[in-house]
């Protein structure tokens, strides 16, 4: 009883899932350069570069998706044009000082864009139509202004100077979910039909067999912004040589960003129930703006120094440390205004019964069943569109429907995200051509950007109140909260809140060994190994990699997705010491040369999630299974409940390649050599997963370890031609 009539229009079926598709890149550059001595002590240099570059099949991973599970209609196309007029002033004022004076005038156009279909996600088995976050377009112009002098006294070389960079962005167009976006995931059997009592329920896959999508997301109206940036810095720092054995190098930087600000209460909009005053008011409650906060107090110190113990030259210890600030996105600022509830309002359906006499629900908008003016809580201005499974976002605002708007805006306490790194290495020479160095890297940050719900309901108070009260009760999803009375519980008119905080952190350590043979004897080695291990307590700033539960992101600290405990790489260069006028096999060897180069490496982690809504907080995209520990299954968490495996829990099969170049060069007269270059890569044509499904349905636990299928594989065997010219 899920499903009335004919198949939606816009349903596919899974077989014809296309996600081996071509993948093409187009690179040019252009530069031009003039030098003009002015006079004997100044010279200036103009340099206008020019880069048009064009993508296709750009995979997406947005909506927490692993690759090759993408359709070709989720792919991206990216064009890019760059622009860059740079001129350098260097002035040698004296025998000990010189002074740069650099000015730079950039400007970028960029579009991001996807198919026009509506988008549909269906955890671990396919991710069809338009990337949600798409298109994407900006305009930037860039006026740079810097200037760098040194000063040589003594045994000190002193270095300082300053710069200011304008950035505009105009237009920043941004279509947040215009298309439309359909999220699938496990449905109750009761949702379909009483007779199922008591039958497990529907995966994610027969969900969108039955036609019913667990929520409906779409963006509309205004997309466009302006973004305006000022940056400042100053920096000051001195090489000082106090013995021939040591060498103290230190510094300080200063910056500051005149970032972008916007105030809530200059919206406006006739349309909408929903105030200027009340969105205001609103985030004071959260404490969240639309805008980044200015940071005033980013002062950045940096130590090193260089000791050689014998002053023999062969052994060299070198220690650092420095702090370094990070310039945040700016589109962070542009989410806030475009996703602040009012200037592109967000309709969000739940699930609910297709019939059209029933509230706006997301199984009506799939099923083409939605009537304006008869399905309840449509604006009456709005413009359904049945094929296309979707409201038109340019015309009126279809409502807010039965859920309350989320925004996006930004933590008012926000500070810019730094990170402390710590350097040690030992080199030391073995022989004359050949050393040997060992390092220790530490790399800690802090106030990392991430998004956090702020207003997430609490799923035990909703699911307490479902069984007290059946108004409260969903139709579709029983174990779940009927959304219209979730307001309820929120204290502000707004449903989710994804506040952009700066309240993450990660760490880092790790060992290296690098043995180098510098080339001679026609030989060059060059070999590495790293023992590493990366921490974090989240992803990246995208509002889908909030923590499982909001209101203890703390819990979400595990092995960071970048985590590679193992790598080793292995290359030479070994080049033929016989000429073309050699005799026999040495003649066939001449003027060849042989790089082969082999990798080694360990698995990464990966998340595991359940693609549904567990713990009743509106999102399935981050919920995690329950693990048994002493059978080791993965199983569904119960009503409310979070789930009890570790985030970054899966591990990804290892790496490993050997790549191999052979050349030649043959002499075309005295002024002109011609190069034939044969290279292939992954010789040996072994199999190596770039991603695996990250669905708890097919991961399974072997030797201690959550694995996975692949979806996604790197490139197996090529081979690459190509001809060089020197003259």
């Amino acid at each position: 009883n899920g499903r009335l009539g004919a198949i939606p229009s816009v349903f596919r079926t899974l077989s014809n899932v296309q996600s081996v598709y071509p993948i093409k890149d187009d690179f040019t550059f252009y530069s031009a350069k003039v030098d003009q001595q002015i006079n004997l002590n100044n010279r200036l240099s103009l340099r206008y570069t020019f880069t048009p570059i064009s993508t296709t099949g750009i995979q997406s991973s947005g909506q927490n998706q692993p690759f090759g599970l993408n359709d070709v209609s989720r792919t991206g196309t990216s064009t890019i044009r760059d622009t860059a007029v740079v001129a350098q002033l260097t002035s040698i004022i004296d025998s000990t000082k010189i002074n740069e004076f650099i000015f730079n005038f950039g400007r970028r156009s960029s579009l991001f864009s996807s198919s026009s279909d509506v988008a549909i996600n269906i955890p671990g088995a396919g991710f069809l139509g338009r990337e949600p976050f798409s298109p994407a377009q900006r305009k930037e112009r860039v006026f740079e202004i810097k200037d760098n002098f040194s000063y040589i006294f003594g045994q000190h070389t002193t270095k300082f100077g300053a710069s200011v960079n304008f950035v505009r962005i105009i237009p920043f167009t941004f279509e947040l979910n215009f298309s439309g976006v359909f999220n699938f995931g496990d449905l109750a059997a009761t949702a379909v039909s009483p007779m199922f009592l008591g039958a497990p329920a529907f995966t994610a896959t027969q969900a969108y067999g039955l036609g019913i999508p667990q929520t409906f997301i779409q963006g509309f109206n205004n997309s466009n912004t302006r973004i305006k940036n000022t940056q400042l810095g100053f920096y000051a720092q001195d090489s000082w040589k106090i013995h021939p054995k040591l060498t103290l190098n230190y510094g300080v930087r200063y910056d500051y960003e005149r970032t972008p600000l916007f105030d809530a209460s200059a919206i406006k909009s006739d349309r909408l129930n929903l105030t200027a005053q009340q969105v205001d008011a609103a985030e004071r409650f959260l404490n969240v703006r639309q805008g980044i906060p200015r940071d005033t107090d980013n002062i950045a110190p940096r130590i090193a120094l260089a000791f050689d113990p014998k002053g023999d030259g062969k052994t060299v210890i070198r220690a650092a440390y420095g702090l370094f600030y990070d310039n945040p996105l700016l589109f962070i600022a542009g989410n806030s205004v475009f996703a602040n509830g009012v200037t592109s309002p967000q309709l969000i359906a739940p699930s609910g019964n297709p019939l059209p006499t029933n509230s706006l629900n997301s199984a009506q908008i799939f099923q083409g069943t939605v009537q304006v003016g008869v399905t309840p809580g449509i604006d009456r201005g709005a413009v359904y569109l049945p094929a296309q499974a979707r409201f038109d976002p340019k015309a009126s605002f279809a409502g807010y429907g039965a859920l309350l708007p989320f925004t996006l805006p930004v933590d008012r306490n926000f500070e810019f995200a730094y990170t402390n790194q710590i350097n040690l290495t030992i080199e030391r020479e073995l022989l004359p051509d050949t050393a040997l160095q060992v390092t220790y890297l530490f790399t800690g940050g802090r106030k990392l950007p991430h998004s956090v719900n702020r207003n997430a309901p609490d799923g035990q108070r909703v699911l307490t109140a479902s069984a007290t009260d059946r108004i409260i009760n969903n139709f579709f999803r029983p174990s779940g909260p009927n959304p219209v009375f979730v307001k309820t519980d929120r204290p502000i008119p707004f449903g989710t809140v994804g506040v952009q905080e700066a309240s993450s952190s990660s760490i880092y350590h790790g060992v290296s060994l690098n043995l180098t043979k510098r080339f001679s004897s026609n030989v060059q080695i060059q070999g590495s190994y790293s023992y590493s291990k990366t921490i974090d307590d989240s992803t990246d700033l995208q509002s889908l990699l909030q923590p499982q539960d909001n209101r203890q992101p703390g819990l979400e600290r595990s092995l960071s997705l970048f985590d590679q405990r193992h790598r080793f790489v292995l290359s030479g260069v070994f080049k033929s010491p016989f000429k073309l006028n050699s005799r026999g096999i040495r003649k066939l060897l001449a003027d060849t040369t042989i790089a082969p180069i082999i990798e080694l490496s360990s698995g990464r982690p990966f998340n595991i999630l359940t693609g549904t809504d567990t713990n009743l907080d509106q999102s399935s995209v981050t919920d995690r299974p329950n693990f048994n520990i002493t059978n080791g299954q993965l199983t569904i968490p119960g009503p409310a409940q979070i789930g009890s495996l570790a985030r970054n829990a899966g591990i990804t099969p290892g790496f490993a390649s050997l790549d191999l170049r052979v050349a030649r060069s043959i002499s075309l007269g005295e002024h002109m050599k011609l190069e034939m270059i044969s290279e292939v890569f992954n010789l040996f044509n072994r199999v190596n997963v770039s991603t695996v499904n990250n669905n708890f349905r097919v991961v399974t636990f072997e030797e201690g370890r959550f694995k996975s299928p692949p979806t996604a594989l790197f490139d197996p065997r090529q081979f690459q031609f190509s001809l060089k010219l020197k003259f």
